[in-house]
């Protein structure tokens, strides 16, 4: 008996391939790393996650600490899969292309890849900081990151469109944190002690 509907083999083999070219990802990070999920305590910048399950932090090549934030999937099971492929791949891109801009581009390319009906879209904010506080951040549909200087509270509006959604660019936002600056995501913040 066929485990599958004919409509579905073709999308269970585009995933089953996304998985397998994540887990090479997974390795390379695992690689550059040491370990691709675990936040890490860095130096110059304080984290609280509020949300454990949609952002983290990594330590990256070259003294930065890359960020993400995904928005809670509202579908366990499906949208919980896809959403854990994108992050590695996504923090991979940071590794590799040293862009924000190009993490959230390849994650897009998988979505859109899949060819899936409906699409599934994606919201994402992904980035890095280094210990002197300068900032690289890109984002996909998700609010805006916002930074909160003293009593200022200035939202960062960089566009980008919800990843899976179309082809698209995804700009990057580039600030300097100072002392006692927040830098705001959803279920993520970075502060400059």
């Amino acid at each position: 008996m066929e485990p599958f509907c004919p409509q579905c083999r073709p999308v269970h083999e585009q995933l089953q391939a996304a998985f397998r070219q994540e887990e090479t990802h997974r390795e390379l990070l695992r690689r550059l790393t040491g370990n691709p999920k675990a936040d890490v305590p860095f130096p110059g910048i304080t984290v609280v996650r509020s949300s454990p399950t949609t952002t983290g932090t990594i330590a990256m090549p070259g003294g930065r600490l890359a960020f993400w934030a995904t928005d809670p999937p509202a579908l366990e099971s499906f949208i919980t899969q896809l959403a854990r492929l994108a992050i590695p791949l996504g923090l991979a891109g940071i590794a590799t292309d040293d862009s924000p801009s190009a993490a959230l581009a390849r994650w897009n390319a998988i979505l859109l890849g899949l060819r899936l009906e409906p699409p599934v879209m994606l919201g994402a904010i992904v980035g890095w900081v280094t210990e002197s506080g300068e900032v690289a951040v890109a984002r996909a549909g998700l609010a805006s990151p916002i930074l909160r200087r003293g009593e200022t509270v200035k939202p960062l509006n960089v566009p980008g469109p919800y990843l899976g959604a179309y082809e698209a660019e995804f700009p990057t936002a580039t600030l300097s944190m100072l002392p006692g600056d927040e830098l705001h995501l959803p279920g993520l913040m970075l502060r400059k002690p």
